[in-house]
């Protein structure tokens, strides 16, 4: 079964068989609220295309770390607006105002889909982020229950408050290479499939004793002729190696 649980009571069947419910944001885990979402409009033969994924805040000691799928960071630009909450209130900044320039730019790992971008501005004093010891190295085994938090399709991203979705569903393999892909690009699968737009969003993992880390980032699905889909995330420990790196080259200046 299949739950999608909604903060804003907006409803949507993703499968025959889901419970739906909606959550004020004093109900919600801290752990949705690092969730948010980058808008980018692109300008092309006088029409705007505006394109948007999920993305999440990451603190390592006090810096804080802005993670998404590098083809989401791919697609964005300095005048991309990143639209996130603090307690119930929305903020939007460019990211050109939380750091994106040259010399500061994403920062990426062969073989993975994935990009962290160190940022910075007042605001993200008071933002809720993902500590990066809540963050786990190695996958859990398969039938893990998992949670994947974001904005399918802009969704709950369209009002005047965010309200990211969270899907739920179970992890389905460890670590594997995409065989869609010709470069080597590593992942692992989950289910059910997620939309279009949920690049970028953390996917939690089950501990027990309602405690739940991150275990990868969402990057999309896999899908046959047959009409067969899964969901593929990136495992955490490839952006865990990049946060790592770039606290090390800070710490030496």
């Amino acid at each position: 079964m299949m739950v999608v649980r909604l903060a804003v009571g907006l409803v949507i069947v993703l499968a025959s068989l889901c419970s739906v419910r909606s959550l004020a944001a004093a109900e919600q885990p801290a752990r949705w609220k690092s969730v948010c979402l980058i808008k980018t409009v692109i300008e092309r033969e006088g029409k705007q295309n505006v394109r948007s994924s999920s993305a999440f805040f990451v603190k390592r000691g006090e810096q804080v770390y802005l993670t998404t799928a590098r083809h989401s960071s791919e697609e964005s630009l300095p005048t991309s607006l990143v639209l996130f909450s603090i307690g119930d209130k929305s903020f939007n900044l460019k990211l050109s105002e939380l750091g994106l320039a040259p010399g500061n730019d994403w920062l990426t790992k062969p073989n993975y889909d994935l990009a962290v971008l160190p940022v910075a501005h007042k605001l993200l004093s008071e933002v809720a982020c993902i500590d990066l010891e809540d963050c786990r190295r190695d996958l859990p085994p398969p039938k893990t229950a998992v949670e994947a938090v974001g904005f399918p399709l802009a969704l709950g991203a369209l009002g005047p408050d965010l309200s990211p979705i969270v899907i739920e569903g179970k992890l389905a393999s460890g670590e594997l290479t995409d065989p869609f892909k010709s470069d080597g690009q590593r992942m692992a699968v989950c289910v059910p499939a997620i939309a279009e737009g949920t690049s970028g969003a953390p996917l939690f993992g089950d501990e027990g004793d309602e405690k739940w880390r991150v275990i990868g980032i969402i990057t999309g699905n896999l899908a046959d002729g047959s009409g067969g889909k899964l969901g593929k995330f990136v495992p955490a420990h490839a952006m865990i190696d990049l946060i790592e790196v770039d606290a090390a080259a800070s710490e030496k200046k």
